[in-house]
């Protein structure tokens, strides 16, 4: 039967140092109030050589482990999409899907593989292996071109099933709007999937994600704050309305936190300007800070300092939900007045994303409800 329950978040987070701290300074009640969906990140490019700096089996090496340590025993998605989605896999190494799920286990994290249509059939294999092995289920994450929202739509989806003998109830299914909330055609697709979608009441759990904020702040104004719309909350309420009115089974909601959906940078970090910069979550949008340069061509630029006015501007915004709402907050109110050093880029996405995790989880336990089976 089907029961009324808050709405669950599924954040979809790159496995780098700072989205990984921002969890990791989350207290348990926090961290039980959503399921991470952990896309591995890139293999940095080595732009001396031309070449990866690492190899794939060196780069998911000690990947699981790290993920147990910020998310313990509780359960969350994996999809190494980024690394080996379009590569064969050779049969006598272990495939990264595999590495990293069996070595979280073994130290107590229970990762879903993810898949998708269109991936290499020895990515097939492998998550048949770990779905066989582990008997966790499986997470099926549909790009909007492949949303169940017509016949041949439909047809693709249960062929996926079937190829993979999986039944709708081993599956978590996430429509994933990526970075084309925006596109009036995603959000007409994303009614018509719901309102046509085949098992509706069958699948283990149903999400609706998008990532709206943009790949960088180099159109915004420095000394300033910008607000950028929530576009992927603004679908998902518009969608809870609906499904209420029209009875579909609920989504639960989905987002990239503070980031763009490609996480990929294609320039050589050593020429790289970067501004400090701090991003906020509020209701119906973020807050985008951006200050003077942190580091500049020729050594220019101010360093950790240039985040300090950065974070007086968040401060003093009307927003801003004081020291004591998150650690991210309180990093926030500490530089601002002083109190600690200013840190890097690295530690303005960890407290960036530590205080929308708190947002967002916080949100939904005020707010909408979902469907799920009981």
């Amino acid at each position: 039967m089907l029961s009324s329950v808050r709405a669950h978040y599924v954040p979809i987070l790159v496995t780098k140092r700072g989205e990984l701290g921002a969890i990791n300074d989350l207290p348990p009640e926090t961290k039980d109030r959503f399921t991470p969906l952990f896309v591995a990140h890139p293999v940095d490019w080595n732009y001396e050589t031309d070449a990866p700096a690492k190899s794939v089996v060196e780069h998911v090496r000690g990947l699981g482990q790290k993920l147990a340590r910020v998310f313990e025993s509780r359960r969350a998605y994996f999809d190494p999409a980024l690394l080996v989605e379009d590569a064969e896999w050779e049969e006598a190494q272990s495939h990264p899907l595999v590495t990293v799920i069996d070595e979280a286990a073994d130290n107590g994290l229970q990762l879903v593989p993810v898949v998708a249509p269109g991936r290499h059939p020895s990515y097939n294999q492998a998550l048949t292996q770990v779905h066989q092995s582990r008997g966790l289920g499986v997470c099926v994450r549909l790009s909007p071109i492949h949303w169940p929202a017509n016949p041949p739509a439909i047809s693709e989806l249960e062929k996926l099933l079937a190829d993979l003998s999986l039944e709708p109830g081993q599956v978590d299914l996430v429509l994933d709007a990526g970075g084309d909330v925006e596109n009036e055609a995603v959000r007409a697709l994303a009614f018509a999937a719901l309102s046509n979608l085949p098992f509706a009441q069958d699948w283990r759990s149903l999400v609706l994600s998008g990532g709206p904020f943009p790949k960088d702040l180099s159109a915004f104004s420095r000394n300033t704050v910008s607000r950028i719309p929530r576009l992927e909350w603004d679908l998902w309420r518009d969608i809870e309305n609906e499904a209420r009115i029209e009875g579909w089974r609920l989504p639960d909601f989905g987002d990239y936190g503070v980031a763009h959906p490609d996480p990929r940078v294609m320039v050589d970090p050593r020429f790289l300007s970067i501004s400090a910069a701090i991003r906020y979550t509020a209701s119906s949008h973020w807050l985008a800070a951006k200050g003077e340069l942190f580091k500049g061509r020729g050594g220019s630029g101010s360093g950790g300092d240039a985040i300090v006015p950065v974070a007086q501007m968040i401060c003093e915004a009307s927003e801003y939900c004081g020291p004591s709402y998150s650690v991210g907050d309180a990093w926030i109110s500490d530089v601002a007045h002083g109190l600690t050093s200013g840190g890097n880029p690295e530690k303005w996405r960890r407290i960036a994303t530590n205080h929308h995790l708190v947002f967002v989880t916080e949100t939904l336990a005020n707010s909408g409800e979902t469907s799920v089976l009981t």
